[in-house]
């Protein structure tokens, strides 16, 4: 057989961040919608809060109101670490087109905490970070760790080589948690001890209800995912005592199953091509993919018709992916299918690319040698407890605004960022 050459579609500089809440209501519903028909339902999350940090009052921005820490019930100042916190601007305006929750900050060189009363069941949580200096502190002290109840989310996470190596100064991190029956989540930030004259600061907190079982079970069961690579039938098992980061990317306004990536129409190139993305990732953690696929092109209608291969990371997940065999031998059914895959430790690396990559299956088994895929969510599975990843290694570069995107390229990321993932699809300009 001829070298298979791989067209590599989401290079990692293409990576971006935005979030609009409008995207969580269309996601969730878009999830809702049962795979082999019933009636649509639309999530609504039992609680959706927008904490803006180091404000006071009520501040409109967008299609969401934040609400400031100070004086808040999630904020007790009776805490004596609390105490010791303090409210900053920043030095300069962020150049993001939303400026909230940018304009202000909470900071300490202490630990300090934050109380949110939930209702049971996991969640989704979001932390925005502005970096630039506060209070004429020295902005490359900024070395704190995040705990979320017993799960350690960052640790010793600095904001600037963040900054700097996603080139942009304006971050977010998302988590999924579960919480407990009459338990508490507690948000602590603690300076590290690790830096001299550390500092941690937040500039904002998004915390909202996730559907029951959109990733996890119920409070008392487990969901467990295809382990590839290793032997056939070995299971990986993910339960309400996990936690999970999620990967966001560029947002463009496509609706869920709406466009896909496929190889197009010459037979022959595609025998000899791969469609491949990668993803950078932290070493030494294991990471869920689900895949999103949805066959409405007018000539795939029965099973048979386009039948392609699976590999993950370098390693078979699918020998005979057949999006309308798992539609129930219909079209336009919308159906994903999930993954766990390891990544461990290589070389000392800190960070490996999570490649993902189509091929046609054989001649004989399929009527058209393609391969397609509407989607992509990709999360990380803590180890014992934590989440937390290395900083990246120092460079020197520019910052830009978070909404200073090249437009000189040929492929657009589309995605729908819901509230636990980022869903990525794929569209050629």
């Amino acid at each position: 057989m001829d070298k298979i050459h791989n067209k590599y579609l989401l290079p990692s500089y293409i990576l971006t961040i935005l979030f609009s809440p409008l995207y969580i209501i269309i996601f969730f519903h878009h999830l809702s919608v049962p795979v082999a028909g019933g009636s649509p339902h639309v999530y609504n999350p039992k609680e959706t809060i927008f904490l803006y940090c180091g404000s006071s009052g009520s501040s409109p921005a967008s299609t969401r109101t934040w609400i400031g820490d100070v004086e808040s019930e999630h904020f007790p100042l009776n805490q004596s670490e609390n105490n010791a916190s303090t409210t900053a601007d920043p030095s300069q305006q962020p150049r993001t087109v939303e400026k909230i929750p940018y304009m202000k900050a909470r900071l300490s060189r202490y630990q300090f905490s934050y109380t949110f009363n939930l209702t049971p069941g996991q969640k989704f949580i979001r932390f925005y970070f502005y970096e630039t200096s506060y209070l004429n502190l020295d902005r490359s002290k900024a070395f704190f760790s995040v705990t979320a109840g017993s799960f350690t989310l960052l640790s010793n996470f600095s904001t600037q080589l963040a900054a700097i190596d996603s080139q942009q100064d304006t971050i977010f991190k998302e988590f999924c948690v579960n919480v407990q029956e009459n338990q508490n989540l507690n948000i602590t930030f603690t300076p590290s001890q690790d830096y001299k004259d550390s500092y941690a600061f937040i500039n904002g907190i998004e915390i909202i209800s996730m559907p029951l079982n959109l990733y996890y079970t119920n409070a008392t069961g487990e969901t467990e995912y295809p382990l590839v690579g290793r032997t056939a039938g070995k299971l990986f098992s993910l339960s309400n005592s996990n936690a999970l980061e999620t990967f966001s990317t560029q947002f463009a306004p496509v609706a869920v199953y709406q466009t896909a990536r496929t190889m197009g129409n010459d037979t022959k190139v595609n025998e000899n091509y791969q469609l491949t993305w990668e993803f950078p990732v932290d070493s030494a953690f294991t990471y869920l993919v689900r895949l999103h696929f949805c066959e409405f092109q007018p000539e795939i209608t029965v099973t048979g018709n386009r039948v392609f291969e699976i590999d993950i990371a370098n390693q078979t997940a699918e020998t005979r992916a057949d999006v309308i065999a798992w539609g129930g031998d219909r079209s336009g059914v919308p159906v994903y299918k999930d993954y766990a895959v390891t990544m461990g430790s290589k070389e000392n690396q800190k960070k490996q690319n999570l490649s993902i990559a189509l091929h046609p299956a054989p001649a004989y088994m399929t009527k058209y040698s393609d391969a397609i895929l509407n989607g992509v969510e990709i999360f990380k599975v803590d180890n014992s407890g934590s989440l937390a990843g290395p900083n990246p290694d120092p460079r020197t570069t520019t910052l830009t605004s978070g909404n200073n995107h090249s437009n000189n390229r040929k492929i657009i990321i589309a995605v729908v960022v819901g509230v636990v993932s980022s869903f990525v699809a794929v569209s050629v300009v």
